[in-house]
């Protein structure tokens, strides 16, 4: 894997052999706004390649589309694409584009088949030894926004816990 710098920090580096890198591809989606990287699952034709297209309309940057790699590293789950579809995405209606990708850090899972709650309780799927918080994606065209909104937050409240006041 190439070494790239993600939000100034070098990810995806050659360890020299002095570890086990697992890595694996998945039927998925991935963008990166700034170094908070998200890998968009659902089933064929749930509207992962359209999500990410609506995620970079609003500035995020394309890591892969159709099939992503994972690869677990000493300091966390780097996503980036496989290098024969590396800056590709299929836009329905419109054909296959080239976009400039990037290699990101997987901070979020968008689930497109998971039910979205009003106020969701958190959960996490772990990926290749990694934890990673997931996030329900219903149909609608502010998945994009609300994509963004979650992975700028500076958290994510539990909402069965109590609210106290400081």
């Amino acid at each position: 894997m190439t070494a790239a710098t993600v939000g100034g920090e070098t990810v995806g580096a050659d360890t020299g052999g002095t570890e086990t890198m697992r890595a694996e591809t998945v039927h998925a989606s991935a963008i990166a706004f700034g170094n908070q990287g998200a890998l968009i699952v659902g089933a064929p034709g749930s509207g992962k390649s359209t999500l990410a297209i609506a995620c970079m309309a609003i500035g995020a940057r394309l890591v892969a589309d159709d099939a992503v790699k994972l690869e677990a590293t000493g300091t966390g789950l780097t996503m980036q694409a496989p290098r024969e579809t590396s800056g590709l995405i299929e836009v329905r209606g419109v054909g296959l584009l080239r976009f400039p990708a990037t290699v990101a850090r997987c901070t979020l899972i968008v689930d497109l088949d998971a039910r979205a709650e009003r106020l969701p309780v958190p959960q996490n799927r772990v990926l290749l030894g990694y934890e990673i918080p997931v996030m329900a994606a219903a149909e609608g065209s502010e998945r994009a926004a609300r994509l963004w909104a979650r992975l700028h937050a500076d958290g994510m409240m539990d909402p069965d816990a109590p609210l106290g006041c400081a």
